[in-house]
């Protein structure tokens, strides 16, 4: 930020002397405008920027405290340093109460104006940074947080011109690093971590505002005085931040324009920062990031691990994890994957196993295919388990596992081979499972769900019976009508005309026959 200085003084002999002896480029400063009076000061306040008047005292036409006063409340934000001799003493006391940044005595020391100069101006640029660092805040927090924001949000003079940056970051291995931390000491880890990187970026010569948008996820907007940040200057900052703060982050990119919807730019970076896993550097431009291609059935692939044997186990998980990376899945569609086949497994079940997966798992704080493929492991240690537990209890929770899918899907053409894969035993150890839990054989007691089911339809629906039929499973009209009358010794409508003739209560059909 360069200094705009207007210099006023009725000599032109020292107006000419003040910009010609100070070296004003030294101290970031330039001299935009000369005025000769007050009044003639104005005309060039009122059509140019200025940040800094150097002002006479005494002037014809109007002195420098008149224009001070005018300044004051015209343009509260120029500073002005007054110019005058010991004698007038009283006119540097006025000009003091004028909110006048400083007055120097004449003859002027170049160096004590030098000094004078680089101090507001670094109080302007302290000013200025934390203006626009509060804008930036702003307009992160709604661009995260999807709050809507009208034009007046977008028009921050101090953000005019300049280049606009997402940054995302997230902590490697951040689960290890807080597993064994108090609240209080996690949030103070992560406030380093926000501060460390915010210094970091200043280094960088980029002013920044940041937001936590998830556990281990820092959203962070960046100001920049140019658009010529390579991926270097970043890697520096990373590097600065495991050097400095000991947090090993990876930083992922995305250019932004204030007059563009900062909003798509922020999906941009969270498609990017989802990429972690399978980018081969820490620090990348969202655009390096391509789609994941699913070249193959993820969850048919979870789901035959499962089925092994638990010391096949480890090797599955290992060509897994390596299929996940080279079809560049994300830690999230990970995660759904492998909890959408714990679900299934544990259908009728729901408290029997501990999934880590099922319990849900934040993949932005196990943000890498190491740490998911450790918890799979353990999830797979915990089904093993838990299936032993159940041998030795008799494998009734099997067998309650093939009863529940029979009840649900009993109106297809089941088999029982079928209902042996759902439960991963062989169909000879299904058979005296079933035998052993219901009294019947697997077709006995696939009969009666169904028979069941079509009473019920009978009593309460006015479908007829070969649609009945249909719904519980028979493809076969006779054959319906001989199975139900094997099990009731009724046919379907005289059963349903018996039941409709006691009020829709069913009566014993072999008591009904005596009477008749």
């Amino acid at each position: 930020m360069t200094l705009r200085v207007l210099i006023v003084d009725d000599e032109p002999i020292i107006v000419q002397g003040l910009k010609e002896t100070v070296p004003w480029d030294q101290i970031n400063a330039e001299v935009v405008g000369e005025a000769y009076d007050g009044e003639e000061a104005i005309e060039i306040l009122q059509e140019t920027e200025v940040d800094v008047i150097l002002s006479d005292v005494k002037m014809p036409v109007m002195d420098g405290l008149k224009l001070r006063e005018w300044v004051y409340k015209n343009a509260p934000g120029i500073e002005t340093v007054m110019v005058s001799g010991y004698e007038e003493f009283e006119y540097a006391q006025r000009a003091l109460r004028l909110g006048v940044k400083d007055y120097l005595l004449k003859p002027v020391d170049i160096e004590e104006l030098m000094v004078l100069v680089q101090k507001i101006s670094n109080e302007r640029r302290h000013d200025l940074e934390k203006e626009c660092r509060q804008h930036l805040q702003r307009l992160l927090t709604d661009t995260v947080l999807d709050h809507e924001m009208d034009g007046e949000d977008r028009r921050f003079t101090c953000l005019e011109g300049k280049h606009l940056l997402l940054l995302g970051s997230e902590m490697q291995q951040y689960h290890e690093k807080t597993e064994n931390l108090n609240p209080e000491q996690e949030q103070e880890l992560k406030q380093r971590w926000k501060a460390a990187l915010e210094n970091e970026l200043n280094s960088q010569d980029m002013i920044s505002a940041s937001f936590f948008s998830d556990q281990n996820r820092l959203i962070t907007l960046c100001l920049a005085e140019n658009d010529d940040k390579e991926k270097e200057h970043f890697l520096q900052v990373q590097k600065g931040l495991e050097k400095k703060a000991g947090i090993s982050c990876f930083l992922c990119m995305t250019a932004v324009e204030l007059s563009q919807d900062l909003k798509s730019g922020y999906q941009e970076l969270l498609h990017g920062l989802d990429g972690y896993p399978f980018q081969p550097e820490p620090v990348y431009w969202s655009s390096e990031v391509g789609d994941s291609s699913c070249s193959f059935s993820c969850e048919e692939e979870v789901r035959h691990v499962f089925q092994l044997e638990a010391d096949d186990t480890a090797e599955a998980a290992e060509k897994l994890f390596l299929k996940f990376s080279d079809c560049r899945y994300t830690a999230g569609a990970i995660c759904m994957a492998i909890s959408s086949v714990e679900h299934s497994l544990l259908e009728g079940f729901p408290k029997a196993v501990r999934f880590e997966f099922l319990m849900g798992v934040n993949p932005t704080v196990y943000n890498s295919y190491d740490q998911l493929k450790n918890l799979f492991l353990k999830d797979l240690s915990s089904y093993f388990s838990f299936q032993q537990r159940a041998a030795h209890e008799g494998s009734r929770w099997l067998i309650k596992k093939a009863v529940s899918y029979i009840q649900k899907y009993y109106a297809e053409d089941l088999k029982a081979g079928e209902v042996a894969g759902i439960i991963h035993v062989s169909p000879n150890h299904f058979s005296q499972l079933i035998k052993q839990e219901t009294g019947k054989h697997f077709n006995e007691f696939l009969h009666e769900v169904r028979l069941e089911q079509a009473k019920k339809l009978l009593k309460e629906t006015s479908c007829r019976v070969f649609e009945i039929a249909e719904r519980v499973g028979y493809r076969e009209y006779k054959y319906f009508v001989h199975i139900f009358k094997k099990s009731t010794t009724l046919t379907p409508t005289q059963y349903r005309n018996l039941v409709h003739a006691h009020g829709g209560h069913e009566r014993n059909p072999y008591e009904e026959r005596e009477r008749m």
